[in-house]
């Protein structure tokens, strides 16, 4: 896997309370890969993971990826029509971020297509140090309880 999943599948899943990592079910996920073949071609590979990056496809963008796009999903929970608005995350700081997808930038070796601060979307290259954040997402079994948590936010299990 790439260093992304690496951490994602390592230190980032280590974050969590081991009651909230028994929750987590692995599902098949589509990723594109660049395939450098002298003009550039990219073809969708699938892998089982519980923790993952969103693909531009999830996010509403389109594209080869499938699978379930996960727009409608943020609209309502931001109370918005707007696409563009419902893609925006924000850090602790409450400061919009752009974040990263799995979907690879099929031009151009090393980049991978991101979600810019205000929901759009550009690509970037993936280097150790960047900027650019992450906003991942978990799959867990179907009979997680999960609730709102005192304060804000949402209790896992």
């Amino acid at each position: 896997g790439t260093s992304m999943d690496m951490w994602l599948q390592g230190d980032y899943q280590t974050r969590f309370a081991q009651g909230v990592v028994s929750h987590l079910s692995p599902k098949s996920i589509t990723y594109t890969v660049y395939s450098p073949s002298g003009s550039p071609t990219s073809f969708t590979k699938a892998i089982n993971r519980s923790i993952y990056l969103p693909s531009m496809y999830e996010m509403g963008f389109g594209g080869s990826e499938g699978g379930d796009s996960y727009l409608d999903v943020l609209k309502a929970f931001y109370n918005t029509t707007d696409a563009k608005t419902a893609r925006i995350a924000n850090n602790e700081s409450d400061t919009a971020v752009h974040y990263w997808s799995r979907t690879a930038y099929t031009q151009a070796e090393n980049r991978f297509r991101y979600v810019r601060e205000w929901g759009d979307e550009t690509y970037g290259q993936a280097t150790a140090g960047t900027t650019t954040c992450t906003r991942p997402m978990m799959s867990l079994l179907p009979t997680t309880p999960i609730t709102e948590g005192e304060g804000g936010g949402y209790v896992v299990g």
